[in-house]
This record gives structure tokens, C-alpha cells and sequence, in this order.
């Protein structure tokens, strides 16, 4: 009986042991999609398919490992990403949104006052020196 236990146990532990290997696989090739084309337009279904699950398996996935849906993860990387361009001041908040993937400057400035708690405009002006300077 012991023994018969102990060999499931381990069994157990072995499936166990490839499932987290799979989703660690998994999650790694999702994250490394969407970093890799934020800049551009993401469905859903091109990224289900890049890793070869459904649609709906991708965003329950995603949810359980990230705690966060794929799309507020994206928004919230595409924010991440324009933090440096508003920084540096060398272009406009139109522009820094353009090049961090959204299609809409209005958009942009909606999700990153969401996420930053202040305007793309106020964000910049707090790195200008009172000078006028970076």
C-alpha cells in the first residue's frame, strides 16, 4: 500500500514538475510576442495562434499567471514603453504615442493618466528643469 502511494505521489509530482515547465514555456513565449509587436496592431488570435492554443485558453492562461488580462497588460506595457520617450522630451505626446502602439493620441492619454496618475504633458514637464532644460 506504502509503496503504491509513494509511486503515485511521485508520479504526481512529475506531472506537476512538466506542467509548470510548460506554462514557465508558455507564459515566456507570450510576453515575448507581445514585447516584441506592442508597436503594432495585437489580435488576440494572432497571438493564440503564435502559441498554438485557442483564443479563449490564451486569455484564461494569461489571467491565471499574470493576474491581469492580456489587453490591460498590454496597455499597461505600451504605457511602460512611452515613459522614456515623454522623458527624454524629444517628441510629442502624439508621437510618443504612435510609437508605443496606439493608433489614438486622445487614447493614450486616457490610459496613461489611468495608469501613471497624471497627463503625458505633466509627466514630461517633470523632468524640464525650471531653466527650460532636461
Amino acid at each position: 500500500f506504502w509503496q503504491a502511494l509513494f509511486l503515485h505521489e511521485s508520479m504526481d509530482l512529475q506531472h506537476s514538475a512538466e506542467r509548470a515547465v510548460r506554462d514557465t514555456e508558455r507564459l515566456r513565449a507570450i510576453l515575448e510576442y507581445l514585447h516584441t509587436h506592442y508597436r503594432e496592431k495585437i489580435t488576440l488570435d494572432g497571438l493564440a495562434k503564435h502559441v498554438n492554443i485557442s483564443k479563449s485558453e490564451c486569455c484564461r492562461f494569461f489571467k491565471k499567471h499574470m493576474h491581469m488580462t492580456l489587453f490591460d497588460y498590454l496597455l499597461y506595457y505600451r504605457i511602460q514603453q512611452s515613459l522614456p520617450l515623454l522623458k527624454e522630451g524629444q517628441c510629442t505626446i502624439a508621437k510618443a504615442a504612435e510609437l508605443s502602439g496606439f493608433s489614438n493620441a486622445c487614447y493614450y492619454s486616457k490610459i496613461f493618466r489611468r495608469e501613471m496618475h497624471c497627463t503625458p504633458k505633466q509627466y514630461q514637464n517633470s523632468f524640464i528643469d525650471p531653466d527650460g532644460s532636461h
